[in-house]
């Protein structure tokens, strides 16, 4: 799933690295978090906590790519 940002996710605004969504299970709460990182520097959002079942994770990966993209000013 988180595949498909790879192309549409911009560029680091620190170090101009790839980024790429990454998924991580919180054991204390049974959920899941998504959150966009860079792949050189490991600059990242604040992650997203996903919902559960497909349609809450497909949802959480699009709140993150959103707020990743997104630059002050524009």
């Amino acid at each position: 799933m988180s595949e498909m940002f790879k192309d549409s996710l911009k560029c680091c605004p620190f170090c101009g690295g790839e980024a790429e969504i990454r998924m991580d299970t919180d054991i204390s709460a049974g959920g899941l978090y998504v959150y966009a990182v860079c792949r050189l520097c490991g600059a990242h959002r604040s992650p997203e906590w996903a919902r559960t079942g497909e349609e809450g994770r497909k949802a959480a990966v699009v709140r993150a790519a959103r707020d990743w993209n997104r630059r002050a000013g524009k």
